[in-house]
């Protein structure tokens, strides 16, 4: 429990302003049992840059700088803008931490060196540290399985409170060791409010929509979302779009190096209903959405895709591959939707068919996604920051 004379102060440090998170940092703000600080390592989504992978200039269309305190942190980093460890080196964080009086440190990752440092001082300063990172046993990290394993043991040996965003990542900090006592569910969310607000607000318009696409709103629609690469496999939808036995439309949604083979293929073949609108930002893309029937998502390795719980909160049935490691969290078989091995493209067209053939069928599975996406909400997300706060603090006599 948080102690009522005082609010508890809280640092958080996070990579960049992230769409996703910066909306449970509002409503943790809001708290009146907390003073709220977070620290910035980057200025990526609110300030046009080239985003890897996508080859154009983009930025977030929704405010992720209002109702909390905040502060960017010089990066001294002489390589920022790639890949590695070293592109955040934030080394302002040390003198924060050390003069701002906190009572604890709330991280977002442990990748980063800036991320390390902020590990190291808070060690030093007896600061209780909550951990809130996406982690899954079954990593794409290229460094040796030696190295990853024994740097994983001794990070989670030393969190004070491991707060675990999905199914996969309770896992991973079982596996680890730690504690029961320690463990604490704050689901990954999107803002559930927001889009199942926006879903009620387009009721009406998937008639219109999909005519405005050139499509045929008479039929049923797969959606796909995504940044087209490789490991995203947005190839395999068009494959299996081939092969159904039940007409459909099929829309993408997203920009990337594969869109113009993707569209070079659907020319060559002469693929009916295929729509392809490039990548959406926020305000725009809750369109896609609810002209959808059913979202599939086909790809060799994802970890939580938060494209999953939007298309939920539209009421849309969900087919997945088998490497989409959060779906056990999100997909009940038969239910609400269904996976199918990676990569086996006659599976995966066999399940849109099994979801799409019976009107009655889609909707009730569509149903089950909207009542299953309920509980993993931001509020559900705060209070299980609020319940590992209060256990750290007051373990730590603070």
């Amino acid at each position: 429990m948080l102690a009522a004379d005082r609010p508890t102060k809280l640092a958080a440090l996070i990579s960049h302003p992230i769409q996703y998170i910066v909306p449970l940092l509002q409503r943790l703000a809001k708290r009146p049992e907390v003073d709220l600080t977070v620290f910035y390592m980057s200025e990526v989504g609110i300030k046009p840059a080239v985003v890897e992978g996508l080859g154009q200039t983009f930025v977030w269309d929704i405010p992720l700088l209002e109702g909390y305190r905040h502060k960017f942190l010089r990066n001294y980093s002489p390589h920022p803008h790639r890949q590695r460890p070293t592109a955040k080196l934030n080394l302002g964080i040390a003198n924060e931490l050390l003069l701002g009086r906190f009572d604890a440190l709330y991280l977002h990752g442990y990748v980063a060196a800036t991320e390390i440092l902020a590990f190291g001082c808070a060690k030093a300063l007896r600061l209780p540290i909550l951990f809130h990172g996406d982690t899954v046993l079954d990593s794409n990290s290229q460094r040796p399985a030696w190295l990853r394993e024994t740097f994983r043991r001794q990070f989670t040996a030393n969190i004070d409170a491991a707060l675990a965003m999905s199914g996969r990542a309770r896992a991973f900090y079982q596996h680890y060791g730690v504690p029961a006592e320690r463990i604490f569910w704050s689901p990954l969310a999107v803002d559930n409010e927001r889009w199942m607000r926006e879903a009620q607000e387009r009721r009406g318009d998937r008639e219109s929509a999909l005519r405005e696409l050139g499509l045929d709103p008479s039929l049923p629609t797969l959606l796909h979302v995504s940044l087209m690469r490789p490991v995203k496999r947005p190839k395999d939808l068009l494959l299996a779009f081939e092969q159904l036995k039940t007409p459909a439309n099929l829309v993408m949604v997203g920009g990337g190096p594969m869109n113009e083979e993707l569209q070079t293929y659907c020319r060559e073949k002469a693929l009916p209903r295929v729509k392809f609108v490039g990548p959406q930002n926020m305000s725009t893309l809750g369109r896609y959405y609810a002209l959808a029937s059913v979202f599939v998502l086909p790809s060799e390795h994802e970890v939580n895709p938060l494209t999953v719980r939007e298309a939920m909160c539209f009421g849309l049935p969900v087919i997945t591959s088998d490497r989409v490691q959060s779906a056990g969290d999100f997909i009940e078989e038969g239910r609400n939707g269904f996976t199918f091995p990676m990569g086996n493209v006659k599976e995966l067209a066999n399940r849109i068919d099994e979801v799409i053939a019976d009107p009655q069928r889609l909707a009730e599975m569509g149903a089950r996604s909207f009542e299953l996406i309920q509980p993993w909400n931001y509020e559900v997300g705060v209070n299980g920051i609020l319940e590992a706060l209060g256990a750290v603090v007051q373990r730590a006599g603070k």
